[in-house]
C-alpha cells in the first residue's frame, strides 16, 4: 500500500523532491 501511495503522490506532485518528503514524512509518521 506504500508503493501505491508513493504512485499517487509522484503523480500528483510533478516535482520529485515534494514526493520524496511526503513519502518519507510518511514512513517517518508510520
Amino acid at each position: 500500500m506504500s508503493i501505491r501511495s508513493y504512485v499517487t503522490v509522484s503523480t500528483t506532485s510533478p516535482t520529485s523532491v515534494d514526493a520524496v518528503s511526503v513519502y518519507g514524512t510518511a514512513t517517518r509518521i508510520r
